[in-house]
Parts: structure tokens; C-alpha cells; sequence
């Protein structure tokens, strides 16, 4: 087996600790920095993001919009996968920087990626939608489903902070966020509402559940965001954003000597 050279010993540190692709192949390095233009015989001080500027990380956003393997081989990313992503990135490098490991804020480089509201994943779930899951898997004598489920929606607890129950057939994903045994034996209870969602129901859905079922109890929002433990109002609202339209719906002022029975 061939030796890398001296001269890729750099690459290879950086590869290692970002877990990048960057192979030696008949003398020529290949890695993604090529697709933002970053020059690793260049790397200052041995540290990739000490050697990155504001143009590189636009270079990543484009290349992240059009040339990354999952658009290549998946298709495009949705915008809210996008923006995701983005507020990732930029908080870590703005950490780097606030930090002083970084001497300039190209966090600030960032292109802002604007989401509305439909391009948002459907996770609202209501009272009716639990009250389903719960009495399904009530029948089937399912405990750990059942379990997950009401506690999930009746404490209004986070992902990160359920893990720590350490349930042995719990089985997390900490790259999708997702547990794949709750969201499968949903999938799998084949009742019809799922049937009309656009996205599964996992245990995110049921963070949404305890904000709206909370909402419809005449919880104040207030109270909700402090339950969830939102730092914003703004935050919270995003969770209500759709039981609000409805309830501001003009049609709930109309009168029934108007339009009689066909109310």
C-alpha cells in the first residue's frame, strides 16, 4: 500500500475530524472543498473553518442547493430542510466566532432563506388524532406505544430529554431526529387519519399535540411556551399558527338568521 505523502497529512487531519470525503489517488486530493473553492495546502493553522471567508459558505449554500449528493442522487431539499440547516451552520460558526476561535463573523455570510408557513411539515395533531392512537393501542394490549404516546403529549417533553428514559426498545436516530419505533408502529396501526397527513406522526408530532390540545384546554399562550420551554412567543405561535387561522376564520361571525340552517 502506497504511502500518502507529508503533503496530505493536512487533508487527511481535517477529514478525519469533519468527516468529509478527501481522498490520495495518484497525487491529487479529492475533496468537497473544491465545490467552495477552499485551498487545503492553504489551511491556516490546521484548521479548515479558521481558513474559511463569507464567500465560501455562500459557495456551500449554492453547492448545498444544487450539487450535493442528496440532490443529485434524492432530489432538491425542501425549504424548511434548507433553512434548518442553515440556522445549524450559522449558530455553530457565530459559537466559533463569539468564542474566539474565529477571527471573522462569517456567520453573518449566510444567504437568509425566507419559509412561510406552507412550506412547513405538517406535525399539528389534535385531541381527536391522540385520542385514536391512544384507544388503538389500548386494544391491541400495546404498553410501550401507548405509554410513549401519553407521555409525550401530556408533558409536552422535548426529543432530547425523553432519550434520557433510556426504554430499551426505543430505538433513536440522532442524525434524523426520529424514533423509529414509535413512527413505524404509528405507520403501522393503519388508522384513516394518517391516510390524509403529508408527514408521518413521530414524537416531534406530539410536542405540536400538547401546545394545541393545551391551546383548546384555554391554556394562555404564555403558559404554553413556558411548558414547551420556547424562549419566544413567536416560537410557540408557529405551533399555533394553524388552529389560530381557523379560529379567526370570518365564517364562525356569521349568524344563522343570514344563511339559516346551511350554517
Amino acid at each position: 500500500m502506497k504511502k500518502r505523502p507529508d503533503k496530505y497529512k493536512g487533508c487527511a487531519v481535517i477529514a478525519d475530524s469533519l468527516k468529509i470525503d478527501c481522498k490520495w489517488e495518484r497525487g491529487v486530493t479529492h475533496t468537497y472543498s473544491v465545490e467552495i473553492h477552499v485551498d487545503l495546502e492553504k489551511v491556516v493553522e490546521g484548521s479548515l473553518f479558521k481558513s474559511l471567508s463569507s464567500r465560501h459558505i455562500r459557495r456551500y449554500q449554492e453547492w448545498l442547493l444544487e450539487k450535493s449528493p442528496n440532490v443529485l442522487t434524492k432530489g432538491a431539499y425542501s425549504v424548511a430542510t434548507l433553512s434548518r440547516k442553515t440556522t445549524i451552520n450559522k449558530s455553530f460558526l457565530k459559537f466559533l466566532f463569539e468564542a474566539g476561535y474565529i477571527t471573522e463573523p462569517i456567520h453573518e455570510g449566510f444567504f437568509k432563506i425566507n419559509i412561510s408557513k406552507d412550506d412547513r411539515p405538517n406535525r399539528d395533531l389534535g385531541p381527536k388524532e391522540v385520542i385514536q392512537l391512544l384507544d388503538y393501542f389500548k386494544k391491541i394490549n400495546h404498553p410501550i406505544v401507548f405509554s410513549i404516546i401519553h407521555i409525550l403529549t401530556m408533558t409536552g417533553m422535548r426529543n432530547e430529554e425523553f432519550t434520557r428514559l433510556r426504554f430499551q426498545d426505543l430505538q433513536y436516530d440522532s442524525i434524523s431526529n426520529t424514533y423509529f419505533y414509535i413512527t413505524n408502529a404509528i405507520k403501522e396501526s393503519g388508522l384513516p387519519f394518517l391516510k390524509f397527513r403529508s408527514s408521518s406522526v413521530g414524537p416531534h408530532t406530539f410536542w405540536h399535540a400538547f401546545a394545541i390540545i393545551s391551546h383548546l384546554n384555554g391554556v394562555d399562550v404564555y403558559q404554553i411556551m413556558k411548558s414547551l420551554g420556547h424562549e419566544q412567543l413567536s416560537t410557540t405561535a408557529i405551533y399555533l399558527e394553524k388552529v389560530f387561522a381557523k379560529e379567526r376564520h370570518a365564517i364562525h361571525l356569521w349568524k344563522s338568521d343570514v344563511f339559516g340552517e346551511y350554517i
